[in-house]
């Protein structure tokens, strides 16, 4: 079961990492660096340990994401409504997920994360796209 909840880690951060791709300007967009920032803590994300650091690690990790993810999605909502809309629906979904296995343990969410993951990586990829042209 474990090894099932370090994998979704990895495949996020794997994901969003190919997703996030760094901003090539000079003095780029504030949505650039809020993107750059997004994958700094997904990467971060992808370095927990379950085995020592338990559901508090992954929520402890997941507040650096969320934050940093907020901040992505506001910098980008005004140019990028759908997009933005889709990606906090998805971030919602997967801050849930996560806050379930906190209280209720790994096991009680071992079906419903990879889909949360996957969920949110989706509409991360969708709202990167979007911003790409601004940041490249």
């Amino acid at each position: 079961m474990r090894h099932r909840s370090i994998f979704s880690a990895a495949v996020l951060a794997v994901v969003l990492g190919l997703v996030l791709s760094a901003c090539g300007s000079s003095n780029p967009p504030a949505v650039c660096e809020a993107r750059d920032d997004l994958q700094q803590s997904v990467d971060s994300f992808g370095d927990i340990n379950l085995l020592s650091e338990g559901p508090s690690g992954i929520r402890d990790k997941f507040e650096e994401v969320e934050t940093n993810a907020r901040r992505f999605a506001d910098e980008a909502k005004n140019e990028f409504p759908d997009e933005t809309e889709k990606f906090n629906s998805a971030l919602d979904d997967l801050q849930a997920v996560i806050e379930k296995t906190e209280s209720e343990g790994i096991s009680a969410t071992l079906t419903q994360l990879p889909g949360s993951i996957q969920g949110f990586a989706a509409a991360t990829q969708d709202l990167a796209n979007a911003v790409k042209e601004k940041c490249d």
